[in-house]
C-alpha cells in the first residue's frame, strides 16, 4: 500500500468551524451575558435600590433598552433584566407600568412581567388631585409584584394642599393588607425603606387596624422628611 493510497483514504475536513451567531446562543447564556453588561451581575447589588437615577444606573438602563431592540430573541430574554429593578419618577410612569403589567399577565395567562420585578423605587411627587390615583395604582403594583425583594418608597406631597389620610404610605399598606396577593408581596420583602410622610395621618376609625406585618423583612428604614 503506497503513501498516496493512505492519504486518499483519510477524510480531511479543511473547512474552518462556523462561528455561532449571538442570536443562536441558549437563553441561559444570553441572560448571563446581559447581566454581565449591567450592574445586575454583581450579587452585592441585590438590595441596592438607592442606586437608581445615578449615572451608572442610567447607563445600565440604556444598555438594557438597547438589548431588547436588537431582535425578537434578545427581546424575549432581555425583558427580564429590564423589569428587574423598577424606578418610577411620576404618576404617569406608575399608571403606565401597572397597565403594561396587567396586559402581560393576561397575554401570558399568569404573572406576566411582574414576576421579574425584584426592586421598586417610588420617587414620585403626588399632587392632591392625583392622590386617589396614586394610592390605587401603588396598591395594584404591590399586589402583582409578589416576587419583589426591596422597596424604596420616597413619596413627595404637595405641601400647599391638605392631604387625604387614605393616600399616606402607612394607610395604603394597612388598607390593602387583607388582600391575599398584596400580603404575598409584603411577605416576600427583605428590605423596606420609607419616608415618614403620613404617620400623623392615621385614620382613627373603630374598624381600622394600622398594624402591618412583614414576615420575612430583614431591614426596615424610616426617613424623616
Amino acid at each position: 500500500c503506497s503513501t498516496d493510497d493512505l492519504v486518499s483514504n483519510v477524510n480531511v475536513n479543511t473547512t474552518p468551524p462556523r462561528c455561532l451567531h449571538p442570536t443562536y446562543l441558549p437563553p441561559e447564556i444570553l441572560l448571563q451575558i446581559f447581566d454581565f453588561a449591567t450592574n445586575d451581575y454583581d450579587p452585592n447589588n441585590d438590595f441596592e435600590i438607592a442606586i437608581t437615577h445615578s449615572k451608572a444606573w442610567l447607563t445600565d438602563l440604556r444598555t438594557k433598552k438597547a438589548i431588547v431592540r436588537v431582535c425578537k430573541i434578545w427581546r424575549n430574554v432581555g425583558l427580564e433584566g429590564l423589569y428587574y429593578r423598577v424606578s418610577l419618577r411620576n404618576i404617569g410612569q406608575l399608571c403606565a407600568l401597572v397597565r403594561i403589567l396587567g396586559e402581560s399577565a393576561v397575554k401570558y395567562d399568569g404573572a406576566g412581567y411582574a414576576a421579574w420585578i425584584r426592586h421598586i423605587h417610588l420617587d414620585v411627587f403626588v399632587a392632591q388631585i392625583w392622590e386617589d390615583v396614586f394610592a390605587r395604582n401603588v396598591a395594584k403594583l404591590l399586589e402583582i409584584s409578589s416576587s419583589c425583594k426591596s422597596i424604596l418608597w420616597d413619596t413627595e406631597w404637595d405641601p400647599t394642599q391638605r392631604r387625604h389620610a387614605r393616600s399616606s404610605t402607612p394607610n395604603i399598606l394597612a388598607f390593602y393588607k387583607h388582600n391575599l396577593k398584596f400580603t404575598s408581596t409584603l411577605n416576600s420583602l427583605r428590605k423596606f425603606t420609607s419616608n415618614l410622610d403620613g404617620c400623623h395621618s392615621f385614620l382613627y376609625e373603630t374598624w381600622y387596624d394600622p398594624h402591618v406585618n412583614f414576615s420575612n423583612l430583614e431591614e426596615l428604614s424610616c426617613v424623616a422628611t
